[in-house]
Parts: C-alpha cells; sequence; structure tokens
C-alpha cells in the first residue's frame, strides 16, 4: 500500500516529494497541482465524504442547525517561496455518485464490490469510458498507463502534451525491445531535450498518483499488472521521442512494425475517446535580428568617376536577411557621354544564395583622334 495512505489517515496532511520540474519551462504546469483535483477524489474516498454528506443530510430535514462535512487536508509542496514553512490547506471533492464507504470498498467480496472499485478509480482518472475497459483497445497490464495519459489529455486548463509525444509514449509501452533489459542497456539516444525530461517525469508523477488512487480503492487493479517497468523505460523513451520529432507517419515511428501501429492506434482512441482533443504547439522560432546595412565597396579603375548613387537597371538586390558583406553595387563605364557598358555586383555570398542574372549591355562606339 501507498505510504502517503497512512499519512492521510493518522496525520491529516501529507509531504509531496520534490520532483524533476524546470521552472523556466513554461509548456508545462506545476506537476503537484496538475494532480491536484485527483488527490482531493482520494480524500473524499478514504474519508467517505459521500457517506457523511448522505447521513448531514438526512439529518438536516430533522434540525435546521446540521452542517455538511468539510473535509480539509494539508499539503505541503515545496516552491521556492514556501520551502516546506507553510502547509496549503486542500478540500475533498466528491466523485459526483454514490461512492461505498472505505470498508466496503477494502473488504467487500461481492461482484458488485469489485466493479465499484474499478469505477471509483476511472472516475479518479477521468477514464470512466467504454473502450478504456476493451483488452482489444487497452490490455490490462496498460491500464494504468492508459488512465494516466487520458487524465494528462483531459487537463482543461492548458494543452499538455503534443500528438507526436503521445504517440511516442504508447509506443514505448507496445515496443518488442520494453523488456530486452540488454537492448536498453546499449541503446544509444543522443539529443535528449529538456521537454522530453519533463514529459518523462509528468507521467511518472502520473503512474505514483495512480498507483496512490488504485490503493485508496482497494486494489481493483492487481499490483502485476501495475509495474512501471511494464509499459515505460526512459532511454527507450528518449529514443521514441527523437524519432517521433522527424518521423513522417506512425508507421516510421514504429520502424515500420505493422502489430506495433494498430496497437498504438487502438490505444490512441481509447485514450482520446470523448475528448475534445487540442494539442499542444511548438514554441515559435525566436524573431530574425533586424537586417545591418550593406557595406559597398567600391571597386573602380583607377581614374574611373564614381558609380552613380540611382540604381542601375538589371542590378542584384539582396535577398532578406542575407548580410552585404564583399557585395558591390556594379556600375557602368562611359566614353565621351555614352554609355558602353555595366556591370552587377561582385558578390562573395555562400553558395546557397543565388541572386538573380544580371544584365549586361554593349553599346558599339567610335574612337576619332584628332590630328
Amino acid at each position: 500500500m501507498s505510504p502517503l495512505i497512512y499519512q492521510i489517515l493518522t496525520q491529516g496532511e501529507i509531504k509531496l516529494p520534490v520532483l524533476m520540474e524546470d521552472e523556466t519551462h513554461k509548456d508545462f504546469p506545476s506537476i503537484q497541482l496538475f494532480y491536484r483535483p485527483m488527490r482531493q477524489m482520494v480524500y473524499a474516498i478514504l474519508f467517505n465524504l459521500h457517506h457523511l454528506t448522505y447521513i448531514a443530510k438526512n439529518n438536516k430535514d430533522k434540525a435546521n442547525d446540521v452542517k455538511l462535512p468539510d473535509i480539509v487536508i494539508k499539503e505541503w509542496i515545496w516552491s521556492k517561496t514556501n520551502p516546506y514553512q507553510k502547509p496549503e490547506m486542500v478540500r475533498a471533492e466528491p466523485l459526483g455518485w454514490g461512492v461505498p464507504t472505505i470498508q466496503r470498498l477494502w473488504f467487500g467480496t461481492t461482484v458488485d464490490d469489485k466493479r465499484r472499485r474499478l469505477r471509483a478509480y476511472l472516475t479518479c482518472m477521468r477514464s470512466d469510458t467504454q473502450l478504456m475497459l476493451n483488452p482489444g483497445y487497452v490490455p490490462q497490464h496498460l491500464l494504468v498507463l492508459a488512465t494516466v495519459l487520458r487524465y494528462i489529455m483531459s487537463f482543461p486548463e492548458k494543452r499538455v502534451l503534443r500528438r507526436h509525444e503521445l504517440d511516442a509514449l504508447i509506443a514505448t509501452a507496445m515496443d518488442p525491445h520494453l523488456p530486452n533489459s540488454e537492448f536498453n542497456q546499449e541503446l544509444q539516444v543522443e539529443g535528449i531535450s529538456t521537454r522530453a525530461v519533463q514529459v518523462g517525469a509528468l507521467v511518472m508523477a502520473g503512474v505514483e498518483y495512480a498507483l496512490l488512487v488504485n490503493d485508496a480503492c482497494g486494489a481493483p487493479i492487481p499490483w502485476l499488472m501495475a509495474c512501471p517497468w511494464l509499459y515505460f523505460d526512459g532511454k527507450l523513451l528518449g529514443a521514441h521521442l527523437g524519432r517521433a520529432a522527424t518521423a513522417k507517419n506512425l508507421l516510421e515511428l514504429c520502424s515500420h512494425r505493422i502489430p506495433q501501429v494498430v496497437k498504438v492506434d487502438r490505444m490512441r482512441e481509447a485514450v482520446l475517446e470523448g475528448l475534445y482533443v487540442q494539442w499542444a504547439r511548438p514554441p515559435l522560432l525566436p524573431p530574425l535580428p533586424p537586417v545591418e546595412a550593406a557595406r559597398v565597396h567600391s571597386v573602380m579603375p583607377a581614374g574611373m568617376p564614381a558609380p552613380s548613387r540611382t540604381p542601375v537597371r538589371g542590378a542584384a538586390t539582396l535577398p532578406p536577411g542575407v548580410r552585404g558583406r564583399g557585395v558591390t553595387t556594379g556600375g557602368r563605364l562611359e566614353i565621351a557621354g555614352v554609355v558602353v557598358g555595366n556591370w552587377g555586383p561582385n558578390s562573395r555570398l555562400h553558395p546557397d544564395v543565388l541572386l538573380p542574372p544580371q544584365v549586361r549591355c554593349q553599346t558599339e562606339y567610335k574612337f576619332y583622334a584628332s590630328c
């Protein structure tokens, strides 16, 4: 059983550990606050909120001075402004249906008791749907992961995951190399981003709280079907996230394994069933710096007049964002006031930068010499 349950029942408080979070990463909310609604329903189960409310309403019909129960738990959450100095008072929230008492959930032996345990778990995880209990879509050993992913996707305040990240998480759980410890040990992952670390920390914290919910509801999911190593590996997830960022489709993400593609697609359908999906957007590119003024180098023969400031027809213009170092404006050759030739800019740009072709004209002229 989760040790957090002992703290809640005996002391009426819970001390939450410090997690791996990047405070400068604004794409993810605080993990402990993210899973607070789940914990609030756990408090309601452990302290029989529905049963106490039912008794209070019955007594209220007889006496007008009866107050409805108000269950408040102290949550100790570390932050820079509050490093375990003052707890936050959190109220229990009802599940929305007639939840049995904790004695019935934990020690009931009938078939209805088993169904109510599982329903209580799914309600806390926002996963009380039909496909979630269909083994053809969600295998039994992946039920914990599927409910955690659905809880994340149903978060109403902020978009958290991107589409390829959800596919990478499910593909990791379905990967045939997951139980192969030697393969995962020799696996080389390059370029792990901070967002990948945040995704892994968010999911694993959700798994830990899902196990707390499972224990509070009387363990409807057996422990052998809830072990994290059945569906998660950090190194393998990093490899899938790196591949998913550049993969064209799900088939390429799964290394062209058709059975794995089918399983990932079905489980994703179960996770997103009935949800209005809004994916997190990738970050915008940083604004480009202002284009520096082009440095004009006049490369003219000795004694030749300076080139005109007016643009020459057919002269090239620099593409936006290209610096003008090593580029001249070109010029023209005049003899006796007649333009006999002109040339475009002298470019020493990067070979990827192509300038439009230059227009060159040549005028026939005669040289008159006086005797």
